[in-house]
């Protein structure tokens, strides 16, 4: 991945995710990129990263102050082809997703707790597929 996408990741946010892995268990950054993940999807669902940060507001508090070195997870990759398209800074991306993802984690019932709903989904999934794969052969 280019350098130029190598993170500073907001201090308020680095501490959110740092506790969220140690309320949880995990390190921060299995956190940060679940968290990622998880605002991709909110901005997809949104309409780009634009009309997020139009719902959103302003950034929160604390988006533009000191930062935390982090390199840009593959799982970014997506958010980074976002920015670029929309014209947001990689950085306001990144905060705007990290929000979205952590206030998902919250309202889902934790991060244990949204882990096991994506995958029991996932497994919803994975089982329609493979019953309509064996009903045609």
């Amino acid at each position: 991945m280019n350098s130029v996408y190598r993170s500073a990741l907001p201090a308020f946010l680095a501490e959110r995710l740092e506790a969220k892995a140690e309320l949880e268990g995990g390190s921060w950054q299995g956190v940060y990129r679940f968290a990622m993940w998880l605002g991709l999807i909110a901005i997809e669902d949104q309409g780009g990263l634009r009309r997020t940060i139009e719902t959103i507001g302003d950034l929160p508090t604390g988006a533009l102050g000191p930062a935390r070195r982090s390199k840009v997870p593959p799982e970014a990759r997506e958010l980074v082809k976002i920015a670029e398209r929309e014209g947001v800074p990689w950085q306001t991306a990144q905060t705007i997703a990290l929000t979205c993802g952590l206030a998902t984690i919250e309202a889902r019932g934790g991060l244990n707790e949204t882990k096991r709903q994506v995958e029991a989904m996932r497994r919803s999934v994975m089982s329609q597929i493979t019953f309509r794969g064996e009903a045609r052969a």
